[in-house]
């Protein structure tokens, strides 16, 4: 039997939101000021708002309290890059084209971002996880963009993240003291994204909750500048999350293989200027593309064509398809994708086994329907077929990258991309489990562990990127420079041309003395993403190792360039490069400003005090030097170089 979708949307919200005009929804004042904050990985049904028993989120209740929750909200894809772009651009990934935390670029041109700018918003926007660096495309249109997350912090991308509070730090000053020009504020949390380590403060319960909760203090605190500055009641606050995580449930433990209830469905509250809709809660299924139309009509914005979206400033309409997809198993680890779409309350999982769920009736998905009730999967597989695109190649190489990684005997062209569509991933997640046990060693210091895992990985997954490449990184790890140059070379075929793959290449092609060909791939990889400061730090090493000294004062010279002369590990580089050249006055203004910058950059305090020491300065070049010990007391060279100077001094 088909059921009806059951919309209901509670009175008193109706009664805010609709007008007596014609039906006409009440307009919002025109241009006021947006906050919209992400709480990367949080599961609605963590939340006491949503109905948890556990867990202590004040500053979110306040939100739910003073705005409209949308008891159904649904994700588009359970991957943080995926999901951020299709709420700032209100696209569907099929469209926006970014299929996967890794390898894809949002176009320009996408955000709506711009459009705020234009219409005189001041925009600034603060990211904690490097899943979100600017190089991605979502920069475009901030003023402010900052993503100062330290990288190689962790062994995967998810683990090099910032603190909840140092990214509000990043923008508190910013933030406006007194009403005055519209701004739009983007806050990104990563809390409570695995690995679930919540500060002492929250600690002592369940990890996941822990972090929920520190999450839930940052923006305690955010709505605390608000109130403090006057800005709190005219401000329009959004808050959601991008996907929710497994938790163990259908046997995921986090996020990205299967499209389950708990990885699509998220919170999500609207707290207008004003407070109208005060307490209100809407039945009715609302997905994030319908964010970015919210947004632009919250600026008075026209909404643009073509979205299919809808603004939440309107009651949502109902029996609406809200799509959902993860590339991610197909293109990290060789299986199939899953697609999925809900026609509430039936949410249809189609892939190898296709699966229906009631989600009125079952909201853990322990009941499939599919061989129950064949109606409503003809009729759903039907709303989910003009939908389906497979992705472009992750990063997507250009004729020139294809001939030289051919010409290198790196790009396999003959193999597709994505996986094999007869590989369930719930099925693999037995494989999934293996593979991080294999990463747990790799964080414990065991790489010969990790090895043997990784070596039965690929052999029974040759498509697997991500267990070649982590067997290349447990090899790195023991000083096996040859049998990782293998490892991240088959992964660099599967990536076709991923910049983190050709910099590891290198990295090994260096330490097997083929420097030329290191320095060919660092070239691409600084090609492919330009503003990367990584790369280009690794290309200037190879080209100076090689005594190609002006090319390598080039790129270093597009580094300080790129980082507006901020940064100090861009200083740093050039100033070596300057004293290769034999530039000494430049190099000691370098390491000055370096030093200025980063008063804590051990290796400019070294060659600072070297410096001034060649120049006769050794009083200041012997304050260097301690204040260096007084940073590292087992630094070796710096205090030999100190006695040194102080027995020349003596003996004078």
């Amino acid at each position: 039997m088909v059921r009806r979708a059951r919309i209901s949307v509670c009175l008193p919200l109706l009664a805010v939101l609709c007008a007596c005009r014609g039906g006409e929804t009440t307009p919002t004042p025109a241009g006021a000021s947006i906050v919209l904050v992400t709480i990367d990985t949080l599961r609605a049904d963590r939340l006491p708002a949503y109905g948890y028993p556990a867990g202590a989120t004040p500053a979110i209740d306040r939100l739910a309290a003073d705005g409209t929750l949308f008891e159904h909200a649904f994700s588009p894809v359970p991957l943080t890059l995926p999901a951020h772009s299709t709420i700032l651009t209100g696209l569907l990934p099929p469209t926006h084209g970014v299929r996967d935390n890794l390898g894809y670029r949002l176009e320009a041109g996408r955000s709506i971002v711009p459009r705020l700018e234009a219409a005189g918003y001041r925009t600034a926007a603060a990211v904690s996880s490097v899943v979100l660096r600017r190089e991605t495309g979502l920069a475009a249109g901030f003023d402010l963009y900052d993503d100062d997350v330290a990288t190689g912090a962790g062994l995967t991308a998810a683990e090099e993240q910032r603190s909840g509070p140092e990214t509000l730090d990043a923008v508190e000053s910013w933030l406006p003291a007194d009403a005055g020009t519209p701004f739009f504020l983007f806050l990104h949390l990563y809390e409570p994204h695995a690995p679930y380590t919540p500060p002492a403060a929250f600690a002592g319960g369940d990890p996941y909750d822990g972090e929920i909760s520190a999450a839930d203090a940052v923006v305690g605190r955010l709505l605390r500048l608000l109130d403090e500055r006057g800005l709190y009641d005219g401000t329009a606050i959004v808050l959601l999350s991008d996907h929710g995580e497994g938790l163990g449930d259908h046997g995921e433990q986090e996020h990205g293989i299967l499209l389950h209830h708990e990885d699509l469905h998220v919170p999500l509250i609207l707290k207008l200027p004003g407070e109208p809709g005060r307490g209100g809660r809407v039945d009715v299924p609302v997905h994030l593309m319908d964010v970015a139309p919210t947004l632009l009509e919250l600026a008075g914005l026209p909404v643009s064509e073509g979205l299919p979206g809808s603004s939440l400033l309107h009651p949502p309409p109902a029996g609406r398809s809200l799509y959902a997809e993860t590339y991610h198993p197909s293109l990290r680890y060789g299986w199939s994708e899953l697609l999925s779409v809900v026609e509430w309350p039936y949410h249809l999982i189609e892939g190898p086994r296709p699966e229906l769920y009631d989600l009125a009736e079952d909201p853990g998905e322990t009941r499939d329907l599919t061989a129950a009730d064949g109606e409503v999967r003809t009729r759903l597989l039907a709303s989910l077929r003009p939908l389906r695109a497979d992705p472009a190649p992750p990063f997507t190489e250009t004729e020139e990258v294809r001939q030289r990684l051919a010409s290198l005997g790196y790009l396999d062209v003959t193999r597709g991309v994505g996986g094999d569509r007869r590989l369930n991933p719930k099925d693999q997640l037995p494989t999934l489990h293996r593979f991080r046990t294999a990463l747990d060693a790799l964080r414990a210091g065991r790489p010969a562990d990790a090895v043997r895992t990784l070596q039965a990985l690929v052999e029974e997954s040759p498509r697997s990127l991500e267990a070649w490449q982590f067997l290349g990184e447990a090899y790195r790890r023991q000083g096996k420079w040859s049998e990782a140059y293998g490892a991240f070379s088959e992964a660099l075929n599967l990536s076709r041309g991923a910049p983190e793959l050709l910099e590891a290449v290198a990295q090994c092609a260096v330490r097997l003395g083929r420097g030329d060909e290191a320095i060919d791939l660092l070239r691409l990889a600084v090609n492919a993403s330009p503003d990367s400061l990584p790369y280009r730090f690794g290309l200037v090493q190879a080209l100076l190792g090689a005594d190609r000294i002006d090319e390598a004062a080039t790129v270093a010279e597009g580094s300080v360039e790129r980082s507006a002369r901020r940064d100090p590990d861009a200083l740093f580089q050039l100033a070596v490069v300057r004293i290769r050249q034999g530039d000494g006055d430049a190099a000691r203004e370098l390491l000055r400003r370096t030093v200025e910058i980063a008063p804590d950059h051990e290796a400019a305090l070294y060659q600072l005090a070297l410096v001034y020491a060649a120049e006769g300065d050794h009083e200041d070049a012997e304050t260097l030097l301690e204040r260096l010990l007084v940073l590292d007391p087992a630094d070796h060279n710096a205090r030999q170089t100190l006695e040194a100077m102080r027995r020349r001094q003596s003996t004078g």
